[in-house]
C-alpha cells in the first residue's frame, strides 16, 4: 500500500468489498439452516466400533488426535522459523573488520558456530516449554473427563483403573517426547536449508537426550496431582510457567542459581555448548518412574472426580 509514501486506496477497497460478499454469503447460508444445526448433516456411525477404538488409549486418540497433530506441526514450523535466521545470527561477527582481522577465517568460522550454538541452546528451553504444554494439557484431561462424566462411562465397562491412568500417562509421555522433537527436527532440516555450515543432527539429538529426563520429571508430577489432588491440578501448569520465567527470563533479571533449580530443567546443563550431565539424566528418570509410580497407585485409591 505504500504507507509511507503515495496512499493507493484500490486494495482498502478490494479488501471491503470482500468482507461485505463473505458477508452476504454467511447471511445467506445462516437463513437456509435450523437452528443449532450444521449446513452439512453429519453422517451415521457405525454400528459397532472399530479394532482401533476399544479401549481407553485408542479412545484418548480419537478424541485429541487433532491437538496432537496441530502441536507436532506447530512446533515443527516454530523451530523452522527460528533455524531460518540461523546463518544471520552467525554472520553476527563477519560484519566487524577488525574481529574478522584479528581472528582469521578458521577461528572466525568456529566463533560462528558458537554463537549458533549459543542460540540453539536459549531456544532449545522453549521447545521444551512449549513441548510440556500439551503433554500436561493431555494428562489433565484424566480429571477434566473425570469430571464431565465421561470416564463413568468408561468405568461402567470392564475397565481398570490402572488401564485408563496407563492410557493417559503414556500418551502424554509420548507426546511431550514427540512435540520436543518435532520441534528439534524443524530446527535441523531448516539449518541444512539456510546454513553454508549446518549443524549436525547429532547436537540436536543431545539437546533431546539431556531434556527429556528432566521433562518426565513435570509430565510425572502432573500425573501425580491428577491422581492424587485432582483440585489442586493448576499447580501444575504454575510450574511450568515458573519453569519458563526462571530459565528463559532469569539471565535478563539475575536470578539466582537455587530459584532456578526449583524446576529439573534448570539442573540441566546448557547443551549443546557444554555435554550432558548423564548423572543428572539419571536421577531425573528414577525420580520419574519413583513419581508415576505414587500416582498410579494414587489413582487406583481415591474416588472419581466430581
Amino acid at each position: 500500500m505504500d504507507v509511507y509514501q503515495t496512499a493507493r486506496w484500490l486494495p482498502v477497497g478490494l479488501y471491503g468489498l470482500m468482507g461485505l460478499v463473505c458477508l452476504a454469503v454467511a447471511l445467506g447460508l445462516s437463513a437456509q439452516r435450523d437452528v443449532g444445526a450444521g449446513l452439512i448433516s453429519p453422517r451415521r456411525g457405525r454400528r459397532q466400533a472399530s479394532l482401533w477404538l476399544r479401549g481407553p488409549a485408542t479412545l484418548l486418540w480419537r478424541q485429541s488426535r487433532g491437538m496432537m497433530i496441530a502441536w507436532l506441526l506447530g512446533n515443527f514450523i516454530l523451530g523452522a522459523s527460528y533455524a531460518s535466521i540461523f546463518n544471520t545470527i552467525g554472520d553476527l561477527a563477519k560484519s566487524n573488520p577488525m574481529i574478522k582481522q584479528l581472528l582469521g577465517t578458521s577461528a572466525l568460522a568456529a566463533a560462528n558456530r558458537t554463537i549458533v550454538k549459543n542460540f540453539i541452546a536459549v531456544l532449545a528451553v522453549v521447545m521444551v516449554i512449549v513441548a510440556l504444554i500439551p503433554a500436561v494439557q493431555l494428562m489433565l484431561k484424566l480429571v477434566g473427563d473425570e469430571q464431565k462424566g465421561v470416564l463413568h462411562q468408561v468405568y461402567a465397562t470392564a475397565t481398570s483403573r490402572w488401564h485408563v491412568w496407563v492410557s493417559y500417562t503414556g500418551w502424554a509421555l509420548v507426546l511431550g517426547s514427540g512435540v520436543l522433537l518435532a520441534g528439534l527436527a524443524g530446527m535441523y532440516l531448516m539449518g541444512t536449508i539456510t546454513m553454508t555450515d549446518p549443524i549436525r543432527w547429532s547436537t540436536y539429538w543431545q539437546i533431546f537426550c539431556a531434556y527429556v529426563p528432566a521433562m518426565l520429571v513435570m509430565i510425572a508430577a502432573a500425573s501425580a496431582l491428577a491422581g492424587w489432588l485432582p483440585k489442586w491440578h493448576v499447580v501444575a501448569w504454575a510450574w511450568v510457567g515458573y519453569a519458563f520465567f526462571s530459565l528463559y527470563l532469569g539471565n535478563l533479571i539475575d536470578l539466582l542459581r537455587w530459584a532456578r533449580r526449583l524446576t529439573p530443567i534448570g539442573f540441566v546443563n546448557k547443551v549443546p555448548i557444554k555435554a550432558i550431565d548423564w548423572t543428572t539424566s539419571g536421577w531425573c528418570l528414577a525420580i520419574a518412574v519413583l513419581i508415576l509410580i505414587i500416582a498410579a497407585f494414587g489413582y487406583r485409591r481415591r474416588d472419581l472426580a466430581q
